[in-house]
């Protein structure tokens, strides 16, 4: 069978989301590594072979442009602002690529919200989760787990407490960040001083799931 293309307007983590995922692929390029590989030249072939144009807007003045690099590479001419693609208003900035989890500070509660995990998101191991996996997980943590970790320590940081929980039902946007539908965001209270210093400064930037996984043969991941 012949191996996945991008669509006409995919983005390019969608597509290789969905190519990682592809059975064909899956059978032909068992080590997850190369996968991602042959993926990624499937989407540089693309690219290469026809130039695109993006419509764009600014975040905050609304101003447009069309232009060959992609809206959430650009600042706005007119303000410095965020740009984002005109015909996707919910695109903002890639929350996942930028490094950057925390994508909402409330000071006064001092309560941080972030993403805990993204679907098809494929991290620095070569492995990703589907929704299902993800929603699996965050039900089990509220059922019996809920503890904060600093770092993935042995310690639980009693003064830092989840106090929100949900899966995000849609894509959306908040504070020129994109949210993926499917996305775990968590709301976490922060009665520390040191923690929530950290957060502020940027010194503890995000979220991330502990756990343990089984590879099982022949499985898709």
């Amino acid at each position: 069978m012949p191996l996945p293309n991008p669509g006409e307007k995919e983005e390019k983590s969608d597509f290789v989301s969905r190519c990682m995922g592809n059975p064909t692929m899956v059978s032909e390029f068992e080590d997850i590594s190369q996968r991602r590989a042959v993926c990624e030249s499937q989407w540089d072939r693309r690219k290469q072979s026809r130039k695109e144009e993006y419509n764009c807007e600014c975040i905050k003045c609304g101003h447009k442009m069309t232009t060959e690099e992609h809206c959430v590479d650009l600042k706005c001419p007119k303000c410095g602002g965020e740009m984002r693609r005109a015909e996707r208003p919910g695109a903002g900035r890639d929350l996942a690529k930028d490094g950057i989890q925390f994508f909402k500070e409330d000071t006064k509660k001092q309560i941080a919200y972030g993403i805990v995990w993204e679907p098809g998101f494929v991290d620095a191991h070569g492995e990703w989760a589907s929704p299902e996996d993800i929603m699996e997980a965050a039900h089990d943590y509220l059922a019996y787990h809920r503890g904060v970790k600093l770092s993935h320590g042995m310690n639980i940081a009693k003064e830092a407490n989840i106090v929100e929980s949900y899966l995000a039902p849609i894509d959306f946007e908040c504070n020129g960040y994109a949210i993926k539908e499917g996305s775990w965001i968590v709301g976490i209270k922060v009665q520390d001083k040191d923690y929530w210093e950290g957060i502020e400064s940027g010194l503890i930037v995000g979220l991330s799931a502990g756990g343990t996984k089984t590879f099982v043969e022949g499985g898709d991941a």
